[in-house]
C-alpha cells in the first residue's frame, strides 16, 4: 500500500508542469527581481533627485546599468528569441518597465524638490513678530 502511494505520488510529481531552466534562464536575472526592479528604481532616483542633482544623475546612471544591460540580452539576435521561449512574455516586457520607473522617479524627484522651501541663512532669522533677531 505504502508503494502504491509512494508511485502515485511521483506520477503525479512527473505529470505537473513545472519550469524548464534551460541554458540561458541561468544567465539572466529571475523573473521576480525583474518584476521588482522597476518599484526599486522609481524609489532609488525619486530619493536621489529630491536630494540634489548631482546625487540625483548619480543613482540614475546606477540603476540604469543593469537595465541596460538586460536590454542588451533581450536585443541580441540569437539569446533574445531563446529568452523569450524560456521566459515568456511578462519577462521581456517587464524588462522594459524600468525605463519607466527611473522617469517617473526623476519627474517625482524634482517636482518634490522644487516644492519645498529654500533653506534660510543663518542670519535671517526672525522671531514670531517678523522681527530680525
Amino acid at each position: 500500500m505504502k508503494t502504491i502511494g509512494t508511485l502515485l505520488l511521483v506520477a503525479a510529481h512527473l505529470l505537473v508542469a513545472s519550469d524548464a531552466a534551460a541554458e540561458v534562464s541561468d544567465k539572466i536575472p529571475p523573473k521576480a527581481l525583474v518584476l521588482v526592479w522597476p518599484f526599486i528604481c522609481l524609489i532609488v532616483t525619486a530619493l536621489a533627485w529630491s536630494c540634489r542633482r548631482v546625487v540625483g544623475l548619480l543613482a540614475t546612471v546606477l540603476v540604469a546599468l543593469p537595465t541596460v544591460a538586460l536590454l542588451s540580452e533581450l536585443a541580441d539576435p540569437f539569446v533574445g528569441p531563446a529568452i523569450l521561449d524560456e521566459q515568456g512574455i511578462v519577462y521581456v516586457a517587464a524588462a522594459f518597465a524600468p525605463i519607466g520607473g527611473i522617469i517617473l522617479g526623476i519627474i517625482y524627484g524634482i517636482q518634490r524638490r522644487g516644492r519645498r522651501a529654500p533653506l534660510r541663512d543663518f542670519d535671517q532669522r526672525e522671531d514670531h513678530r517678523g522681527v530680525a533677531l
